[in-house]
C-alpha cells in the first residue's frame, strides 16, 4: 500500500503546462476541481431558481400544507372546502389565499399551536355560531378568523356556510375600504435624521397619498432596526418619485 501511495504523491508533484505556465500536477488538478465545483454550484442555483419560478400554485399550497406536519390533516380539510367553491386558489403573503373577481376572500394559515381560516372582510359575516375572532381588537377592522386547536373542532357544514356567505358578501361589494388621510402626516424624527435634505425635499414634492404611504410604512415598523432598514430601502424610491407600492410589485 505504501508504494502506490508514494507513486501517486510523486506523480502529483510533476510539472505540467497550464495556460502557458509550468505548474505542478497537484495544482493543476486542484484548479480543475475548483472550476468544476463553481460551475456545478452555478448550474444548481439556476436550476433551483427555475424550479421555484415554475412551481405551480397547487404545488406551492401542497408544499405549505406538507411543511406544517402537525396540522396537515386540518389544512387539507380546509382546502377541500375552499377549492370546491368558485374561489380561485393563490398564494399571497406566503399563505394559501382564495379570491374571487381579483379580491381576497379567505386565507388559511398554520402556527405552532393552532391553525385556522381568515376572512378578509369577516366583519360583515353574521357569525351565528360565534366562531369569529378579531386578531387585534381595536386595530383590525374587517378581518376575522376562526382558530382551531384540534382537527376535531372543524364542523365542515358550519364552516362551509361561513365561506359561502363570505363569497356572496364579496360579490355584493361588502368590504372595508382603507381610509386615507387627507392631511399630511408628520414626518417622524427617525426619517428627518436619516434622510438627506435632498431626499426630504423629494418626499415633500410627492403627492399627498404617496408621501403619507411612505410615512406609514416607516411608522408601522416596531423595531428601530427595521425602521432603519426600511429607510435605506425607500431612499432611492423617493428620489425617483415612485410609489411605496413598487416595493411589492418588485417582489412578484
Amino acid at each position: 500500500m505504501i508504494i502506490p501511495f508514494l507513486f501517486i504523491h510523486t506523480t502529483l508533484d510533476k510539472n505540467v503546462d497550464y495556460n502557458n505556465e509550468r505548474v505542478t500536477l497537484r495544482a493543476y488538478v486542484l484548479k480543475i476541481v475548483i472550476i468544476n465545483f463553481i460551475v456545478f454550484s452555478f448550474r444548481l442555483e439556476n436550476l433551483n431558481q427555475y424550479s421555484r419560478q415554475k412551481m405551480t400554485t397547487e404545488a406551492k399550497v401542497t408544499a405549505y400544507i406538507s411543511n406544517h406536519h402537525k396540522w396537515t390533516i386540518g389544512l387539507t380539510i380546509l382546502r377541500e372546502l375552499l377549492i370546491n367553491t368558485e374561489l380561485t386558489e393563490e398564494v399571497k403573503w406566503g399563505m394559501p389565499t382564495y379570491r374571487i373577481n381579483g379580491r381576497n376572500v379567505v386565507s388559511m394559515s398554520a402556527f405552532k399551536n393552532h391553525f385556522g381560516i381568515w376572512f378578509h372582510n369577516g366583519s360583515f359575516l353574521k357569525d351565528e355560531h360565534k366562531l369569529l375572532e378579531n386578531a387585534q381588537e381595536g386595530k383590525t377592522k374587517g378581518m376575522r378568523h376562526i382558530r382551531y386547536n384540534d382537527v376535531k373542532d372543524i364542523d365542515a357544514t358550519i364552516l362551509k356556510s361561513y365561506i359561502l356567505e363570505a363569497i356572496q358578501n364579496q360579490k355584493d361589494g361588502k368590504e372595508i375600504k382603507p381610509t386615507r388621510s387627507k392631511k399630511p402626516l408628520d414626518i417622524p424624527c427617525i426619517m428627518t435624521t436619516h434622510l438627506s435634505a435632498h431626499t426630504l425635499d423629494n418626499l415633500n414634492k410627492l403627492t399627498l397619498a404617496k408621501r403619507n404611504d411612505y410615512i406609514r410604512y416607516i411608522n408601522s415598523a416596531k423595531k428601530q432596526e427595521t425602521k432603519l432598514n426600511r429607510i435605506q430601502k425607500i431612499i432611492p424610491m423617493i428620489d425617483r418619485g415612485v410609489s411605496i407600492n413598487d416595493i411589492y410589485k418588485s417582489k412578484k
